[in-house]
């Protein structure tokens, strides 16, 4: 995540009322250049929380029953690529792990999957 990515994302948390204008006057940035820097730099902490922090989203239990139920829905398949890029480095932690494409099928496996997640609300 760059250093701009990670001010807007943190702005947008301190600040969940402001708008992308009052966000980038507040760090001199477009408010199109903030709306983009956040897509981006969520996208890149999602995968850094599967693939470095998963115990603070419950561990690897949870996030491997979340990954069984992305496999299983057909709504919203996963790519046989995506299946294998979180397989080999989210879940296997196969840090070796380097086939074409596997950043972006990594990207989208970890939204999948993080649309699976089942959490307590407490």
């Amino acid at each position: 995540m760059s250093q701009v990515e990670a001010r807007v994302v943190l702005a947008r948390l301190d600040y969940p009322e402001a708008t992308w204008k009052d966000i980038g006057t507040m760090l001199s940035l477009s408010a199109d250049a903030c709306a983009h820097a956040h897509c981006r730099g969520v996208l890149a902490l999602r995968v850094y929380v599967f693939t470095h922090r998963p115990d603070l989203i419950g561990g690897m239990q949870i996030i491997e029953a979340a990954f069984r139920r992305a496999e299983a829905d057909t709504d919203e398949s996963m790519t046989p690529e995506e299946q294998m890029a979180f397989s080999q480095i989210v879940v296997k932690r196969a840090r070796g792990y380097s086939r074409r494409g596997w950043r972006e099928a990594l990207r989208s496996a970890c939204q999948k999957v993080s649309r699976k997640l089942e959490m307590d609300d407490e």
